[in-house]
């Protein structure tokens, strides 16, 4: 699939807005392939940002968990996989992750106990997914749909629905 030059940078401005919640200067950590479109559009976005990219060969939980911790990474692309082989580390306590701010999960469908028991590992940590085809640039479930705490039952529900979905159109995307 060829991705124009003006759609990338186009959903780099109108997509990503989650990208304005990291600091200027900051760390971007990437572990999924460079020729991935998700890897592609990181790199993209540490440049238009500007934030520095640390870049792993091949992801190992030990060693993206040092790397986080030794970087103060603050921002990460990984797939769901990913995320249960770091959560179920035994020894993620002995890790500090308190600088990373923002995950994004992409790739596969995030099942929802998995992403509830992440979200207790990592508190201050936010979850954006992104998720869809090489030529839609991926859609995107923000920070505001991994929020689960409603008091509400049927809103619950609702979030929890939503988060089995790939969430809902966003800026400049069209569903067919």
């Amino acid at each position: 699939v060829v991705l124009s030059h003006k759609h990338i940078i186009a959903r780099i401005q109108t997509r990503d807005m989650d990208l304005y919640e990291l600091p200027e200067m900051g760390t971007s950590l990437m572990v999924v392939p460079n020729y991935h479109s998700a890897g592609i559009q990181q790199i993209l976005k540490n440049v238009h940002r500007p934030m520095a990219l640390v870049i792993m060969r091949q992801f190992e939980v030990a060693a993206f968990l040092s790397t986080v911790t030794r970087e103060r990474v603050q921002s990460c692309t990984l797939i769901p996989t990913m995320i249960k082989r770091i959560i179920d580390f035994p020894d993620l306590h002995r890790y500090n992750l308190s600088s990373l701010i923002q995950l994004r999960y992409v790739s596969a469908p995030m099942p929802p106990d998995l992403l509830r028991k992440a979200m207790a590992a990592l508190p201050g940590c936010s979850f954006t997914q992104g998720y869809g085809m090489t030529e839609g640039s991926a859609t995107t479930l923000s920070v505001e749909d991994h929020t689960l705490e409603d008091k509400h039952a049927q809103d619950y529900e609702k979030k929890l629905r939503r988060l089995r979905s790939v969430g809902r159109a966003i800026k400049n995307v069209e569903i067919k």
